[in-house]
Order: structure tokens, then C-alpha cells, then sequence
């Protein structure tokens, strides 16, 4: 897993959090 993808996986839980 590169940091890249770390990131990311951050970012779109971040967004699912912001829909709920």
C-alpha cells in the first residue's frame, strides 16, 4: 500500500462521512 492510496482511502471515507 503506497502512501498515495493511504491518502486516498482517507479522503473517500472523509467524503462517505460528509454523506451521512
Amino acid at each position: 500500500m503506497t502512501v498515495k492510496d493511504r491518502s486516498l482511502a482517507r479522503e473517500r471515507t472523509r467524503h462517505l462521512s460528509q454523506a451521512i
